[in-house]
């Protein structure tokens, strides 16, 4: 099973991550992220290479702030990054058309169910 790194905005913010995909990811590293971009944490880069996984995809909510900035952060860093287009979202459907438009224009590699899981 390939690693997992679950990103989440600090909970004084918002709601905790789930407890399902918490007790369900199985061996992982946790970030409680204070920024919109995974990459703006210290230590997150130096974590994620430590994995010597140059591919990651991203799910999550907020597509069109914390997953985008995440995903150009990562791409700028020398990650390859695929977006699971069919488990992101926001408050508003429109933020996730954009998030996907945005990805498709920039040349990103978009997967739905079974070829991410393919991809891992």
């Amino acid at each position: 099973m390939s690693p997992e790194y679950l990103a989440s905005i600090a909970s004084i913010k918002l709601a905790p991550s789930s407890s399902f995909l918490t007790s369900t990811a199985g061996e992982h590293h946790t970030l409680t992220k204070t920024n919109f971009s995974l990459v703006a944490e210290p230590g997150a880069i130096a974590d994620l290479a430590g994995m010597e996984k140059r591919q990651v995809i991203i799910i999550g909510i907020e597509a069109h702030v914390c997953v985008l900035q995440s995903a150009i952060g990562l791409l700028e860093n020398g990650f390859e990054v695929y977006l699971g287009s069919d488990a992101i979202g926001s408050r508003s459907s429109s933020h996730v058309d954009d998030a996907i438009r945005r990805a498709e224009v920039n040349d990103w590699v978009l997967c739905e169910g079974m070829r991410c899981y393919v991809l891992i």
